[in-house]
């Protein structure tokens, strides 16, 4: 009797023991929350449908009563992230130039709600593509501000870099001179200033002294190397969009170059230019063969007359009988013609 008392405790024990490891279980398992490190994120806690301005680490997380506090984690790229676009544009010239642009940015581990705020991935995208756009449509096509003509566009690219921080990123980069437009210490600077920035800048540019200008070509330098450490992301500014939440780790261009109808005539232009370099050339080496076959010969019409014949240029039929050699003549044609492999071996090995 006694034994089977003790073992039906032993089993209401067990049941009871399992039934609470069952319902412990149940009440860990539906707490907990991942936040997966493949591919690459982080999370931010949302309580009652409220964000916490704070980032998550890749990991697992117990949120009890997960269901009834509203507890969930919203997930954010953990990873730098790539923008790349083109940005094309007509010049008051009335050409259409590409600016291909880049911009690589990360959430911000000090405002991610600002993140979520703003929208999905592609929506922050569109809004930081559109946010460029619009600052170098306005610059470009703006009378004396931008590049006038497709040719100052091409020589332009760290103007157009500047103008962007500039205006997106004002604290970090401010205007190098109160009097003057940065983009205009570019040009004057490179020697680059066209007839319009002369009329308007040129007199007040030259009146500076000789202090005051080697103090603006020295921030200028200073510029020149912050523009290029953020292009290839050696640096180290806070470069925060805070209405979205991002930190911009990179940001750059690359070549400025023409389309559609203005680059087949600069293609055309270019081929033509090559084609006139390669007659040139050729003309030259014509020249020195002669010269060389002149030295042989002794005389230099028979030597041109070689040249161009080795080259194609006129074309001989010999007929072996009209003419015959003497034995004599022979050798002294064996020794000319030893004498040529000679020489354009040694040519060649130049």
């Amino acid at each position: 009797m006694m034994a089977m008392v003790i073992g039906t405790i032993s089993g209401s024990f067990i049941i009871a023991c399992g039934s609470f490891a069952g319902i412990l279980g149940f009440f860990i398992s539906q707490g907990l929350a991942e936040i997966p490190a493949s591919p690459a994120n982080k999370g931010i806690l949302m309580t009652g449908g409220k964000l916490e301005n704070k980032l998550l680490p890749p990991g697992w997380y117990f949120l009890p009563l997960r269901s009834k506090l509203s507890f969930e984690i919203v997930l954010v790229p953990g990873i730098e992230v790539a923008l790349r676009f083109p940005v094309e544009i007509r010049t008051p010239d009335s050409h259409d130039i590409n600016i291909p642009f880049f911009i690589y940015f990360i959430v911000d581990p000090r405002n991610p709600k600002a993140f979520i705020d703003a929208g999905d991935m592609d929506e922050v995208k569109k809004k930081i593509q559109d946010q460029i756009e619009e600052i170098l449509r306005e610059w470009i096509t703006s009378p004396n501000k931008g590049p006038q003509t497709w040719r100052e566009a091409r020589k332009a690219t760290e103007e157009t870099a500047n103008i962007i921080l500039e205006m997106m990123f004002h604290a970090n980069f401010p205007r190098i001179s109160e009097e003057f437009p940065t983009e205009i210490l570019f040009k004057y600077f490179d020697e680059r200033l066209t007839k319009d920035d002369e009329k308007k800048w040129g007199e007040r540019l030259n009146n500076l002294n000789e202090t005051e200008r080697e103090r603006l070509k020295i921030v200028l330098v200073k510029r020149i190397q912050d523009i290029e450490e953020i292009k290839t992301g050696r640096q180290s500014l806070s470069l925060c969009l805070d209405m979205l939440g991002v930190r911009v780790t990179r940001i750059g261009l690359s070549n400025i170059e023409p389309i559609g109808a203005t680059a087949d005539g600069v293609n055309k232009v270019a081929l033509a230019q090559l084609n006139a370099d390669a007659a040139k050339i050729d003309a030259g080496n014509f020249q020195e063969e002669v010269g060389d076959l002149k030295e042989i010969l002794g005389d230099a019409k028979e030597a041109r007359k070689a040249a161009s014949v080795r080259r194609g240029i006129t074309k001989e039929e010999i007929k072996e009988s009209q003419f015959s050699l003497s034995p004599d003549m022979t050798k002294v044609a064996e020794g000319v013609a030893l004498e040529l492999i000679r020489t354009f071996a040694k040519k060649g090995e130049r």
